[in-house]
């Protein structure tokens, strides 16, 4: 473990650790549940913001690094194939 750089050991650690025996600590709150706090059309927002503009975002960063432009074109645009 003295060789892993720390976004190694991170990875290492958050593989090895089985992560659905956490439950979150708001578990036993009385009214805690965020379906009922949220409305449809705000948390459907919220999702797809997150997804649309920050996860999207990234992995066309990632691919555009270890693919560059011309790779990444064509991995969208097979995904994007219908």
């Amino acid at each position: 473990m003295a060789s892993m750089t720390r976004s190694q050991y991170v990875i290492h650690c958050l593989v090895s650790t089985d992560l659905t025996k956490i439950k979150p600590f708001m578990t036993h709150f009385p009214r805690a549940d965020i379906h009922e706090m949220l409305s449809a059309d705000i948390l459907h927002q919220l999702v797809k913001g997150m997804f649309k503009e920050h996860l999207v975002h990234w992995i066309r960063e990632y691919l555009h690094l270890t693919h560059g432009e011309s790779g990444v074109k064509n991995i969208l645009d097979d995904i994007d194939r219908r």
